[in-house]
């Protein structure tokens, strides 16, 4: 889903310390259930009226709630705006958001939630009754994170995805070159996708100009091209299609012979 444009909060508390947190929700369901919890959403007697042609995929909604948290903390719908719709004045509300509810925040649309609960209509100062949202799904006590903490990042999938290629990938592949054929100059391609993120380079004893990347145990393809651009007199290797066993180091050399750019297998272990 794309990312959604946050609801506005205004903090005139000093109880609370709410700085880098947007609000992406008022629910009024504590969160409790793993996974897939949304929570049902407070229902404000005010209805805001956008209009379904000035809207964005960014806020399917077509509106943004503008929120005030008072000194005396309670919570007050002041007003809708419509972002989308030009020439629209907001839709002045005014309104005191009564019994228990909690507010959904978080650093930004796809990152960890923390809920922070009111009761009676006024916020819950004791951290100790916030939820923090964990990576296995879970809901942590407040308690567990004191004032100032920061919830490190959500990892993005494509991120998490590889973390847990990494995780599961014991082998090894190095590719090493000698000075005439600048590595940092060419391109690696594993079963033909480019393996540019997941190189590292230098390798310990082995100089400047090498790379490794993790492999999963199996068969893999490996490619050296010159550059990046598809241009068509850039150079190409040989194709080497190689078996890795559990925890297997296979080093590969790459030369670089009367324009001929070639892989061989040097040493496995």
């Amino acid at each position: 889903m794309t990312s959604q444009i946050p609801d506005k909060l205004h903090n005139d508390s000093g109880a609370v310390d709410l700085n880098g947190l947007r609000l992406y929700g008022v629910l009024v369901d504590a969160p409790e259930r793993r996974h897939r919890w949304r929570g049902e959403a407070y229902e404000s007697a005010a209805k805001a009226t956008p209009d379904r042609k000035c809207t964005c995929t960014a806020l399917w909604r077509g509106h943004v709630s503008v929120y005030r948290l008072t000194a005396d903390g309670t919570m007050t719908l002041e007003a809708f705006e419509y972002p989308f719709h030009r020439g629209r004045d907001p839709d002045p509300v005014g309104e005191c958001l009564r019994g228990d509810f909690w507010l959904m925040l978080s650093r930004s649309f796809a990152d960890y939630k923390v809920y922070v609960p009111f009761r009676d209509g006024r916020i819950v100062v004791d951290r100790a009754q916030w939820r923090f949202e964990t990576d296995d799904g879970e809901f942590a006590s407040g308690s567990e994170f004191p004032p100032g903490y920061e919830q490190p990042k959500k990892l993005n999938i494509v991120e998490k995805m590889r973390r847990e290629r990494l995780a599961k990938a014991t082998a090894t592949l190095i590719v090493r070159a000698d000075a005439s054929l600048p590595l940092a100059d060419y391109t690696l391609y594993v079963d033909r996708n480019y393996a540019g993120p997941a190189i590292d380079r230098g390798v310990a004893g082995l100089g400047d100009n090498s790379v490794y990347i993790r492999m999963l145990p199996g068969s893999h393809t490996v490619t050296l091209r010159q550059g990046r651009e598809h241009r068509p007199d850039r150079l190409v290797s040989n194709t080497l299609e190689i078996q890795f066993a559990e925890n297997e180091q296979v080093t590969v050399r790459a030369t670089l012979v009367d324009a001929t750019l070639s892989l061989q297998v040097q040493t496995s272990s």
